[in-house]
């Protein structure tokens, strides 16, 4: 074995080591993944997925920050909005109504906006600035 493919191995080993750590902790977490995303414009009708529309809400980023929600029961945590962007979270039944707390991110360090309740079908969005979030439900 030549001594220059080495770091070749090294890394194989280490693709596959992240490979299935992520796989194991998505089947330990019951992770879902999270691909949907719109334009803060459009109203978010593309990212609910057709017919999940009625189980799933959206979570947009009008302001100058990413922001994401986390349901209070379970603490699933919304994908992230970066601004000007919305995502969709699903949600377990259309006829629920679901406490959320609204985080928005400074860089990389969350800040809290608030808490709120959501219907299935429902937005939230994270408004303003870093220095004066706010948030809006529909």
């Amino acid at each position: 074995m030549s001594t220059k493919s080495w770091p070749l191995i090294v890394l194989s080993v280490v693709s596959l080591l992240v490979i299935g750590g992520s796989v194991a902790w998505a089947e330990v977490t019951d992770a879902k993944p999270h691909a949907t995303t719109a334009s803060a414009d459009d109203g978010g009708d593309d990212a609910a997925g057709g017919d999940d529309a009625a189980t799933a809400f959206q979570v947009c980023a009008t302001g100058n920050f990413a922001a994401y929600v986390v349901l209070t029961e379970t603490k699933a945590k919304s994908p992230t909005a970066q601004p000007g962007k919305c995502v969709s979270e699903p949600v377990a039944s259309a006829d629920e109504t679901y406490e959320i707390k609204i985080y928005g991110l400074d860089g990389t360090k969350p800040f809290e906006i608030g808490d709120d309740e959501i219907e299935a079908a429902g937005k939230v969005s994270a408004t303003g600035t870093v220095d004066n979030p706010d948030e809006t439900s529909e």
